[in-house]
């Protein structure tokens, strides 16, 4: 709920994924973990796909983004 909570209020609709991979000394992973590894079997709709990179729908969240918009509307 925490993770829908933030999407929905950033308005993030996608997740791009591609493979880890060195950025001048470092890999990217360590600087920004929470976007390397996410397990997409769940919550996310395939939309296209080239070489390793991957760009998924998020649907986890439309359930909750549903219920809030109607929450928000009754409470009007």
């Amino acid at each position: 709920p925490e993770v829908c909570e933030v999407v929905n209020q950033m308005g993030i609709t996608h997740y791009y994924a591609d493979e880890d991979g060195k950025y001048y000394n470092f890999l990217r992973s360590s600087r920004f973990p929470g976007l390397y590894n996410v397990d997409t079997s769940y919550g996310f709709e395939l939309v296209d796909q080239g070489g390793t990179a991957k760009l998924y729908r998020i649907t986890a969240c439309d359930a909750v983004s549903e219920n809030a918009d109607s929450a928000s509307a009754e409470n009007k």
